[in-house]
């Protein structure tokens, strides 16, 4: 893709339907696809597996941090929740969900986005309260194995020696605050969607500043990689016809430099601050 093209991507307000004819196109013949979106949104999906983790940036309020949790993933979307690019967004989705689904097979939609922090604000960063996530799922046709084995990682989460708190809640709809449902409950139902949403505590940043708590925000990107993993992994076999050897087998085939670069620049910083507490 040219230069041109991809800034006139990133000016648009809406997602071009020859983009996402392109996604479609690449997913039909089994490739990758690794796309610019507008908004600073991305989509990255690494081969056929059906689950997609996806975030939406809020408009009216920062929230430093979150969309890298899920960057590392096989199959990732981020994306502005602009009332303007919903349509588009939306009939991305669904392009994506109808190519990665095999014949009859459901897929599987985890939304997730941060919570309020119940931290007082201090900046210092080795003052933080527990993990925490509330884990939303429908009260009807749920996926239940595979909740139950994503609250059981999730609550396997310690940071700083202390363990995440995790509650279920059980509603038919959901959606992170002041948005609207990515697709409608009769849209999933009839396309064998199944929609886990995951609010997350978001102390890796001050809530009152916005800046970063980056040791605290790779330590939660760790672990709760692992958990998407397993999370898919459980609704893979009890779903569908596709059997992993290991829920290890679910990361990227190949990571891309952007990723190593972010994690050699964290653990950059966190070998520094290693050495200040120590001195």
């Amino acid at each position: 893709m040219t230069v041109k093209k991809k800034k006139d991507i990133r000016n648009s307000s809406v997602i071009p339907d020859k983009l996402i004819e392109v996604i479609r196109q690449r997913l039909a013949d089994g490739k990758q696809v690794r796309r610019t979106l507008p908004k600073k949104g991305r989509v990255h999906i690494d081969r056929m597996l059906p689950f997609l983790v996806l975030y939406r940036r809020p408009m009216r309020r920062t929230d430093t941090g979150t969309e890298q949790l899920i960057k590392g993933e096989a199959s990732y979307l981020i994306a502005s929740s602009s009332p303007v690019m919903k349509s588009s967004l939306n009939k991305l989705i669904r392009v994506i969900t109808g190519a990665l689904t095999r014949e009859n097979e459901p897929f599987l939609l985890i939304e997730i986005w941060a919570g309020r922090n119940s931290a007082n604000g201090n900046d210092n960063e080795q003052t933080v309260c527990e993990p925490g996530f509330k884990i939303f799922t429908p009260r009807t046709e749920a996926p239940t194995r595979t909740v139950e084995a994503f609250r059981k990682s999730l609550r396997r989460i310690r940071i700083q020696k202390r363990g995440a708190i995790v509650e279920v809640i059980t509603k038919n709809i959901y959606a992170p605050e002041k948005m609207t449902p990515i697709v409608s409950t009769r849209f999933a139902r009839r396309n064998g969607l199944y929609i886990i949403g995951l609010e997350i505590s978001p102390i890796y940043c001050d809530q009152s500043t916005g800046d970063l708590y980056p040791l605290l925000l790779r330590k939660l990107h760790r672990h709760l990689s692992r958990a998407f993993k397993q999370a898919v992994f459980e609704f893979l076999r009890d779903h569908t016809t596709v059997r992993p050897r290991h829920y290890l087998a679910l990361g990227r085939s190949r990571p891309v430099k952007a990723v190593w670069e972010v994690d050699k620049q964290l653990a950059e910083i966190s070998s520094s601050f290693d050495f200040l507490v120590a001195a």
